[in-house]
């Protein structure tokens, strides 16, 4: 048997969010994200939390939904949790990448000179 494996593509820089009740939230916009994920809206979907990692990985039994944007038709998908604050903190700056059906958001790594 052979697995196929698919290269991640760094899609987007984002900053962490602080929602509305003092956690972190992950907020994902737009085509450039989705489609190269072959995830458009309606897409069921599940979550994994790690140190520094948020994964999103499509799933005919996933619990979420990608959801679009209503004036602008974006797929959409808005995290706001206590386990993105604990996983990756409220103001860090993470990379966005994406392969078939999975989109990651990985805390980057600060260089100090």
């Amino acid at each position: 048997m052979t697995t196929a494996t698919t290269t991640a593509t760094q899609v987007a820089i984002l900053t962490i969010g602080e929602g509305r009740n003092g956690a972190g939230k992950l907020w994902l916009d737009g085509h450039h994200i989705f489609e190269p994920a072959n995830m458009p809206a309606g897409t069921p979907y599940d979550v994994t939390y790690a140190a520094g990692v948020v994964t999103l990985t499509a799933s005919v039994d996933g619990k979420k939904r990608v959801h679009h944007h209503a004036a602008s038709s974006n797929p959409i998908c808005d995290l706001t949790n206590r386990k993105i604050e604990s996983c990756l903190g409220v103001g860090t700056t993470v990379i966005v990448t994406v392969a078939d059906g999975i989109i990651t958001a990985t805390a980057q790594q600060r260089a100090w000179n």
